[in-house]
């Protein structure tokens, strides 16, 4: 299980959403849960791309912020998903055009660093997150480098919410 920050929204969450993937036997796996503002519910579909989704009816809450979410799903998964929602789009760089993720996330590095100031802040950490990830991926520690992206992810949520806050949920 990885902790995420899927988007920049500052909004106050007010419910979750649960996202499930059929399982063997006929039941279902719970794959991904996000807190969502009232801007956020429905969320956008991106956010749950193969994966049936339902409100949770109990109310429970585990954070405040919209946009937070607990990410089950294993690396075949969740790495396609983190180059959609938000690399992909920050960084313009297609993982299909690289020799691998490792070359891929080193590539993001590089292009985060020409285009944005990492010397400080959460730029700086957005950096640093993903080159760790591009490190353990080459190494094959690929539990690691998702728990990095997932670092990383959040620093960029971060830095576009200083650079400019928006509670109508930007995505990252």
């Amino acid at each position: 299980m990885s902790l995420r920050r899927i988007h920049s929204c500052t909004g106050k969450a007010e419910g979750v959403i649960d996202g499930y993937r059929p399982a063997p036997g006929g039941e279902e796996r719970l794959e991904l849960s996000v807190h969502v503002c009232a801007a956020h519910d429905p969320a956008p579909a991106e956010w749950f791309a193969g994966l049936t989704t339902r409100v949770r009816e109990d109310g429970t809450l585990i954070w405040d912020k919209c946009g937070l979410a607990m990410d089950f799903r294993g690396h075949e998964d969740a790495l396609p998903m983190h180059a959609a929602l938000w690399l992909t789009p920050l960084t313009g760089l297609d993982p299909a055009d690289f020799d691998g993720w490792p070359a891929f996330l080193a590539a993001a590095v590089a292009h985060l660093v020409a285009q944005h100031d990492t010397a400080e802040g959460s730029w700086n950490a957005a950096a640093v997150f993903l080159e760790q990830a591009a490190r353990c991926g080459a190494e094959g520690n690929l539990t690691v480098m998702l728990a990095a992206l997932s670092h990383a992810e959040t620093a960029v949520a971060d830095a576009l919410n200083a650079a400019s806050p928006d509670t109508s949920g930007v995505s990252t």
